[in-house]
């Protein structure tokens, strides 16, 4: 008695490499920079742009953001006031904020800060510094 078996083979090979993610940030949307660094802000909106308030005073200055990775970020923004020796803090506001920027996209954001109607004097003189978060998570595209 003779048996014979016979057998084969379909083998398939892929690549697989990891999505990039990095997002940069610009105060004029030319000129571009990680910015990543809490203690060492290299973007700085200039002192005048929200100097001198006024109760019931609305200013809005426009800033980037820029998706460099390979894969769609959806975005986030947090605004804090840091040292700040207001009574009051006005409110900074960020509007306009694309959710998800596509790779390789830039976008434009307004940063809005109002003092209230009614701030108190005791406002007068005081100061902080305004610290915006531009915050983003890696999505598929």
């Amino acid at each position: 008695m003779t048996t014979a078996a016979w057998t084969d083979n379909t083998l398939f090979s892929a690549s697989a490499d990891a999505a990039t993610f990095d997002l940069e940030g610009s105060m004029d949307g030319a000129t571009w920079v990680e910015s990543d660094d809490p203690a060492a802000i290299q973007l700085a909106v200039p002192a005048s742009t929200f100097a001198d308030l006024l109760p019931g005073e609305s200013r809005s200055v426009t800033l980037h953001v820029r998706n460099v990775g390979s894969v769609s970020a959806a975005l986030s923004s947090s605004v804090v006031f840091s040292n700040s020796t207001f009574t009051t803090n006005p409110t900074a506001t960020v509007d306009g904020l694309a959710t998800p920027l596509f790779a390789n996209t830039a976008d434009e954001f307004t940063l809005t800060v109002t003092a209230p109607e009614d701030w108190s004097t005791s406002n007068q003189g005081q100061s902080a510094s305004i610290v915006v978060t531009i915050s983003g998570q890696a999505v598929a595209s």
